[in-house]
Order: C-alpha cells, then sequence, then structure tokens
C-alpha cells in the first residue's frame, strides 16, 4: 500500500498495518477492528482543504491557510471544504508558480533564506501573499527582499525590474536617481529595458544636470547654494509618480504614409510604358505593365536574370508574356521614382526635380533588385544633394542602407539642436542612436553650463519647458 493510499483512507476504512523489520521495531498485525480509536490532540491532521490554482490542485492542512481572514472566513462559511468532500476552494489571477512558491514559505519558511538560489520564488510569493491576507508573511518577505536585493548582488535592471513586480517604489526610486546622477550615459541596453517613456525622461534630466554642475563651477557667490540635489529629487520623483501606469514601448513604429499613383490595376502604366524604343523590355510588378528600355534596366541583377532565363525573341516580352518580378516588398510607388531616375536622359537634370524621399524609395528599389552600379551612384546625389536635410530622416535611411560613417554627422546635429528629442523622434531614431545622442547633449550643456550661472541655467531650462 503507497502514501498516496493511506492518505485517502477514512477513519471507519483503517485497519492496523504490520511495522516491517525493516523498522527494528516488533510489532503484530490484528484483523479485528478497535472497539474505539483516540485521535492525537496534536498530530491528526483532519482539516486539509483542496485549492484549485488553473488545472492544478492542491491538498493542504487548513490550520495553515486559517492566519488568512481570507481563507479562514471561507473554511468557516463550507465546512465540506475540509475532509474528504470533492470541494474546494478557486483561486483565480494565480499562477501555479505563485501558490507553489507561497505554500513553499509557508510549509518550510527556513527554506526562503537562501535567497540567491530562490530569489524568483521568493518573489512570486511575495506577489500574492498580501493579495491572499497573510499580512505577517508579507512583512517576513518584504524584509528578506530589501535585505537581498541590492547593488552588491544585482544590477540596476534587474532591481528595477525585481521593484515593478513588488511594486516597491522605493527600489525604482533609487534606481532612477543613481542613473540620472552617475557620470555614464544610459546604454542601449538600459534604454531599450526601460522603455520610451522612462528613457526619454531620463536624458532630460542628466542633461539638466550636467548644465546645472557646469554652471556650479563659475557660479558666483550671491547666487546660492547648488540646487543639483534638489532638481533631481524632484524630477526621480515625477518620474517615480508616473510609475504605475508605465508600459514599455520603445519599439520602431513605422510612420503613417499616403501614397497616390496614376495607374490602374491590371493596366499600362501611364508614364514607363514606352512604345517609340526599338529595344524594350516589358515587366510586370504588382499586376501593372511596364514597358521600358532593356538598358535602363540592364544592371539590375534580378531583372538581367529574367531576361537571361527568357528564349531568345524581340522583342524580349509583351504584354500576353511580361517578366514578372515577384517581389512582395517591391511596390508601383517605389518603383516608379526608381525607373524615374534610370530612365532619365544623361542631359536631363534630375537631381533637383525628385525629393529626397523619392531618392530614397529609388535606392530600396536597386538594393532589391541587386543594381549596385545604380544604388551607388544615387548614395552619391543623396550624400551631396540632401545635406541639410531632416537629421532623423538621414538616420533612419543610414541605419537602413548600413552607412555607419553618415551617423556621426548627424548624431552631432542633433545634440547642438535647441529643440530636446521628441517621443517621436527617439521611436525613429532606436536604443543606439538615442543613447549617442543623450551622451552628446550631455556634453554640450556641460560646456554651456560653464559659460553661464546657475540663475541663467536654470531659466534656460525652464524656457526648454515651455516650448
Amino acid at each position: 500500500m503507497s502514501f498516496s493510499d493511506l492518505s485517502e483512507m477514512s477513519d471507519v476504512d483503517f485497519k492496523s498495518l504490520t511495522l516491517h523489520e525493516l523498522s527494528g521495531i516488533t510489532a503484530t498485525s490484528s484483523n479485528e477492528r478497535p472497539k474505539a480509536l483516540a485521535k492525537h490532540h496534536e498530530f491528526y491532521v483532519k482539516d486539509l482543504i483542496k485549492l484549485k490554482v488553473q488545472n492544478t490542485l492542491f491538498r493542504v492542512e487548513g490550520r495553515l491557510l486559517a492566519a488568512s481572514p481570507l481563507f479562514h472566513a471561507i473554511m468557516k462559511e463550507n465546512e465540506n471544504l475540509c475532509g474528504a468532500s470533492d470541494d474546494c476552494v478557486l483561486i483565480s489571477n494565480v499562477s501555479i508558480l505563485q501558490m507553489e512558491s507561497l505554500l513553499h514559505y509557508i510549509y518550510y519558511p527556513a527554506g526562503v533564506k537562501k535567497f540567491w538560489m530562490q530569489r524568483d520564488r521568493v518573489v512570486a510569493a511575495f506577489q500574492i501573499v498580501e493579495k491572499l491576507g497573510f499580512k505577517e508573511h508579507h512583512q517576513y518577505l518584504l524584509g528578506l527582499l530589501k535585505s537581498n536585493i541590492t547593488p552588491e548582488r544585482f544590477d540596476l535592471l534587474t532591481r528595477i525590474n525585481f521593484a515593478r513586480q513588488c511594486h516597491i517604489m522605493e527600489w525604482i526610486t533609487q534606481a532612477y536617481s543613481e542613473i540620472a546622477s552617475r557620470e555614464d550615459g544610459l546604454s542601449e541596453k538600459e534604454a531599450k529595458e526601460l522603455g520610451l517613456e522612462k528613457t526619454l525622461a531620463l536624458c532630460r534630466i542628466r542633461e539638466k544636470l550636467s548644465a546645472l554642475r557646469a554652471a556650479g563651477t563659475v557660479k558666483e557667490d550671491d547666487e546660492g547654494p547648488l540646487p543639483v540635489d534638489k532638481e533631481l529629487s524632484k524630477e526621480v520623483s515625477k518620474m517615480v509618480a508616473s510609475e504605475a501606469c508605465l508600459k514599455p514601448d520603445f519599439e520602431s513604429v513605422p510612420s503613417p504614409s499616403l501614397s497616390h499613383t496614376t495607374t490602374n490595376e491590371g493596366s499600362r502604366h501611364a508614364e514607363f510604358y514606352f512604345t517609340d524604343e526599338i529595344d524594350l523590355v516589358t515587366l510586370k510588378v504588382q499586376e501593372v505593365l511596364f514597358r521600358i528600355p532593356v538598358r535602363s534596366v540592364k544592371g539590375a541583377e534580378v531583372i538581367n536574370d529574367l531576361i537571361t532565363a527568357t528564349p531568345q525573341r524581340h522583342p524580349i516580352s509583351t504584354d500576353d508574356s511580361p517578366l514578372e518580378i515577384d517581389c512582395e516588398a517591391l511596390t508601383i510607388l517605389e518603383f516608379e521614382s526608381f525607373l524615374r531616375i534610370i530612365t532619365a536622359s544623361h542631359c536631363e537634370s534630375i537631381e533637383s526635380k525628385l525629393s529626397f524621399r523619392e531618392w530614397a524609395q529609388a535606392i530600396r528599389v536597386a538594393k532589391l533588385l541587386k543594381h549596385e552600379t545604380g544604388r551607388n551612384h544615387m548614395l552619391g546625389v543623396v550624400k551631396h544633394r540632401f545635406k541639410e536635410q531632416d537629421p532623423i530622416d538621414l538616420i533612419e535611411f543610414a541605419n537602413e542602407h548600413d552607412l555607419e560613417d553618415w551617423l556621426p554627422d548627424q548624431y552631432a546635429r542633433l545634440a547642438t539642436r535647441t529643440a530636446r528629442i521628441t517621443e517621436v523622434e527617439m521611436r525613429r531614431l532606436g536604443y543606439k542612436a538615442v543613447s549617442e545622442i543623450a551622451h552628446q547633449r550631455e556634453a554640450g550643456s556641460f560646456q554651456r553650463g560653464q559659460k553661464k550661472g546657475i540663475s541663467d541655467t536654470v531659466e534656460e531650462f525652464k524656457r526648454q519647458l515651455k516650448r
């Protein structure tokens, strides 16, 4: 007979069991039912209660749960819960790991002292201990967490993560203050983990404190004490106040765009369907027919391979049998921009006629179609022609085409401009760019602060906040 069988036996069904020789105790067996059995006052567990969490049943001693007013009340109202009945307590919005961790602590409180090995379980237990009404256990676990989640054991991001899970604002305040006041700025990893809202706020605080510290090195005697600590406390308090509704969303979000084209599906393109050339090729892109000079697209490896695979005939392709460019990423609008450039005559000056967006679209198509010669030519035009283009446009463009050497100049432009980086701009820039620009803006704030007094520096930041 197994231990599970024993646990299911009732007092009525009980029969004495023989202790085997392994115990070293001589025992006798009898089939006679004792007339009366006395229940031990301490070690006779009769109030076993079933708990249902998700799709799992737990069976535990009710006396251990009675410390919670919630469990005490439900056991008092439903006497059938204790014993051999099928009744159970359904616990919603609690995970199996959380329930396991809480019961492990209640049964074996000494076990949680090995915090280093069980910290995730301690956090899991802490998340539900107060909700289920175990106030004394809540205070003990809180003290255990506070004594173990320290800078010596955990890095900033881990401490913030634990603090968010356990809703302990004190730890978050300490972590944000440390990030805002330390010498090193936010790393790319920290920006990603903290989320858009907090990254933006911390960058602004660091920029402000940098200017104030610099101003303090040249402050006049009548300007009073340096307000760095006061400003730090005030700004971090604002951040923590919004922590409850924080939703990290520092992901690149494509900007919505409206486009217009002159074609109808299944028709010949109104502009790029030539009839007065000799050597022409008919291409089909997204159900639209384009007929263009072969010489214009010979440099595109994808198109050249299609031409090579086509039986030799003249013309190379017709409306009935066009060469189809099967690429979902290729849009009609982008292909139009590409064709405007590669079909332009040598004597035609097209550089000033097309916008940055059109050049960017054409370069994207050149990359898709593997037209390296055309792509390199277009990149040269963009670099020369659009030096004053919005730096964020150029950073996005450089990231898309792996143009690392373009980035430093654009970072510098954003670092030195008067207007602060907005949330929308941060979404477009990404983690790496935000981290680098924030470092440069801090350095710039320090230099400006050295040229001004504290009062002027504070006033400058007030003006920036009003913009």
